[in-house]
């Protein structure tokens, strides 16, 4: 599973196959307990023992705000879901990407962060060779 961590919603994708990421809908960032809760449903729903989190790196790959917001909710979510392998990726070009594949008439917010994280997703099984 991958996760695009936003302000406002969480993009999310899965691979049943180990080849081929698939978009699942953006879980609404309405509380962090609300959210660990929708996201370990998933995780059982969908059998996942490994989750990629995108990390998202300023242009010069320095660290901003957004990076240490993301790194402070994978802390949350490895203490909610411990048997959980967690990877942090880097996700600083995946909503572009993401807006380049759905083109200008589908661009609905949740829907980007979840070809961003199916992005991700895909970038990790790629390069772990699945």
């Amino acid at each position: 599973m991958a996760l695009d961590v936003g302000d406002a919603k969480i993009g999310v994708a899965v691979s049943e196959s180990w080849v081929i990421a698939t978009t699942l809908a953006a879980v609404e960032r309405t509380g962090r307990r609300a959210v660990l809760n929708a996201l370990e449903q998933l995780v059982e729903k969908y059998t996942i023992g490994t989750v990629v989190v995108g990390i998202p790196f300023r242009e010069d790959g320095a660290e901003g705000e957004q990076a240490e917001k993301t790194r402070a909710f994978v802390r949350s979510l490895a203490r909610r879901l411990p048997g959980l392998t967690i990877v942090e990726w880097d996700e600083r070009y995946t909503t572009a990407e993401a807006r380049d594949i759905l083109g200008p008439g589908d661009r609905e917010r949740g829907r980007v962060d979840s070809v961003a994280a199916a992005v991700m997703l895909q970038e990790y099984l790629d390069s772990e060779g699945h």
